[in-house]
């Protein structure tokens, strides 16, 4: 079974390839809760290297 963190990642990638850069940073913003600095700061650490290869 995957874990959570595997399972993001794997999402994340799929979109990745099927989003502009612009899109897929739109969703990003659209599913991060403004109000939890823990979300935020999870998703950081998970999309770190699939927004660092676009850049």
């Amino acid at each position: 079974m995957m874990t959570e963190a595997k399972v993001v990642r794997k999402a994340f990638s799929i979109l990745k390839e099927e989003l502009s850069t612009e899109e897929y940073l739109e969703f990003i913003r659209a599913i991060v809760p403004r109000f939890q600095e823990d979300s935020t700061k999870l998703l950081r650490v998970l999309t770190y290297n699939l927004l660092s290869q676009t850049l």
